[in-house]
């Protein structure tokens, strides 16, 4: 099996890396967001949108990527990744007043069926960001799977598309059950 990761020049892309060779046992072609080969990631089993700064239309070919794969192959996006997938999917963002560098929060988990699969109600997660995906911006095709103590979107699914992504990340020391969330998802999509 192969892993496509698109790397958004975040200094977190490594540890993803690492975390998703060792869920998976498999290979994982990384490549940076502004050298994107779109065959080369087609050519894998399921694809990443890793953390970056900024925002999603800030980062070179993302849209594009998701606009390639988003009917043919799972995708997981963290944090960066997961807002660009809330917005090709006509969400909105919003700027924390303070932003989550850092910050260790408790999940609420809503949906159980997937990415949070035996993880206990109250998961603790790190989260290192400034936006959020609007909760009021949703739309029918996707599932709340997850809130932070104050109510904010923490994580998405898509009704019927194998395509999931978390606001925290997973990757992170802070994020007690990331591992097993990674591992869920290839359980769940491959």
């Amino acid at each position: 099996m192969k892993i496509g990761l698109v790397d958004n020049y975040d200094s977190f892309s490594h540890l993803l890396l690492r975390l998703v060779e060792e869920t998976t046992k498999s290979r994982v072609i990384l490549q940076k967001n502004d050298e994107i080969d779109i065959e080369k990631l087609l050519s894998c089993d399921a694809l990443i949108l890793s953390p970056g700064p900024g925002l999603p239309e800030d980062a070179p070919g993302m849209m594009e990527v998701i606009d390639s794969f988003i009917q043919k192959k799972p995708i997981l996006g963290v944090c960066l990744g997961h807002q660009a997938l809330a917005i090709h999917f006509g969400c909105k963002l919003l700027q924390l007043p303070a932003v989550a560098h850092g910050k260790r929060s408790e999940l609420k988990i809503m949906d159980y069926s997937t990415l949070f699969k035996g993880i206990e109600l109250k998961a603790v997660v790190g989260r290192y960001h400034s936006w959020i995906v609007d909760a009021e911006s949703i739309s029918d095709e996707l599932v709340v799977t997850a809130v932070d103590e104050l109510g904010h979107l923490m994580g998405l699914r898509h009704q019927s598309l194998p395509i999931e992504g978390v606001q925290f990340h997973p990757e992170s020391i802070m994020t007690a059950n990331g591992v097993q969330m990674v591992q869920n998802f290839w359980k769940a999509y491959l």
